[in-house]
């Protein structure tokens, strides 16, 4: 293939279409991996960039091959659903007897794949909505959650109502 084809087949209306899909996920993804490392999570820039320009290539395939051979595109979506809980499922840990931390970034997980199938699909507009919405409601949730007091049970202090709490006291089970 010489040059000219391929800067010709680089340039085609899809291929515009696509670029603008990568740019777009990539956009979205690295913004909210940006405002996770912000928080110093553990899931950052780079993890959410990868999640939301992938999700928008298989959605974008998906599509593709719906539109070529025939088939749904929503079976794709299931399994970026599926592929993304385990990956989600991979952030959260369990610190110390009582406390489950990242909740948060699989959930972040989740939506930012959500956004990249979206972009995939060509729904841009509302893939654009829902990043500049996440990036405005976490910080200020954020706050919120540091100013409010915490359970006791969050400060490794016993529940009295869950019956699995250890107790501090050997004697007491006797």
């Amino acid at each position: 293939m010489r040059i000219v084809e391929v800067i010709s087949a680089f340039f085609d209306l899809d291929n515009v279409e696509f670029i603008i899909k990568v740019i777009a996920s990539a956009l979205c993804g690295s913004l909210l991996g940006f405002e996770r490392k912000l928080h110093t999570r553990h899931i950052g820039m780079k993890t959410n960039f990868l999640i939301c320009t992938g999700s928008m290539l298989f959605a974008d395939i998906g599509l593709e091959l719906a539109k070529s051979v025939g088939g749904d595109p929503a079976r794709v979506m299931g399994q970026i659903v599926t592929g993304v809980g385990f990956l989600g499922a991979g952030a959260i840990m369990r610190e110390g007897n009582q406390n489950i931390v990242g909740l948060t970034s699989a959930a972040v997980v989740w939506v930012n794949a959500a956004i990249g199938s979206a972009i995939g699909l060509g729904f841009y507009p509302e893939a654009t909505y829902f990043t500049i919405i996440v990036l405005i409601v976490m910080p200020i949730l954020h706050k919120l959650e540091q100013r409010l007091p915490r359970p006791t049970f969050f400060n490794g202090d016993e529940d009295p109502n869950n019956p699995n709490t250890p107790v501090k006291d050997k004697r007491a089970i006797d």
